[in-house]
């Protein structure tokens, strides 16, 4: 509700904000975003200023149009008709919000700027895929942008390419999981994998 976009027509260049996203970004701080409007408001920009030489997205690298249809696949998924399971998205109404992971806990506290996590599940995603970890105790490091547990579940799902289907099940022992650059995106460690 709070997005705005700029057009410059004699320039053909067009701001479009954090509505906009750079070329192979995550998602961003969506805490209060509507996911289920996002990929057709970005659909609405591309229909009105689909001409632009120049975008430029609120974080990142300026591009041409091509980030527009970005956008609006990046956020395909999170339309009300989507074929992914509200359980396993971000829709589910509890889930604490920043901008690098979606928490939900029974408790947490806090040790040494570590953020201690008990009975948690952690969903994070980056271009291509969306992660759910579930455990019963999670260490986030906001500073490092890091997740780390000593044994739970994983799921990957699929993001563009198969709209939320189920790419990875597994019980792990030892995990990490960090963001990069918005260029880089999601990294998952997998030290040790439980039979």
């Amino acid at each position: 509700k709070d997005g705005i976009v700029v057009w410059i027509p004699c320039e053909q260049i067009l701001f479009g904000g954090n509505e906009i996203r750079n070329l192979n970004g995550w998602i961003g701080n969506i805490g209060d975003a509507s996911l289920d409007k996002w990929s057709e408001t970005a659909r609405n920009i591309k229909n009105e200023y689909g001409s632009a030489m120049i975008v430029v997205p609120g974080h990142g690298k300026y591009g041409n149009s091509e980030l527009i249809d970005y956008t609006i696949k990046l956020y395909e998924p999170y339309k009300k008709d989507s074929s992914i399971n509200s359980t396993d998205s971000f829709l589910e109404p509890n889930f604490m919000t920043n901008e690098d992971f979606y928490i939900k806990a029974e408790s947490d506290s806090t040790q040494n700027g570590k953020q201690i996590l008990s009975d948690a599940i952690v969903i994070a995603q980056d271009s291509t895929k969306y992660v759910k970890i579930e455990s019963p105790q999670i260490v986030y490091q906001p500073d490092k942008k890091s997740i780390d547990s000593d044994y739970g579940r994983l799921r990957i799902y699929d993001k563009i390419e198969n709209k939320g289907k189920l790419r990875t099940d597994i019980s792990f022992k030892k995990l990490t999981v960090y963001k990069e650059a918005d260029s880089v995106g999601l990294r998952v460690i997998l030290k040790e994998t439980k039979k």
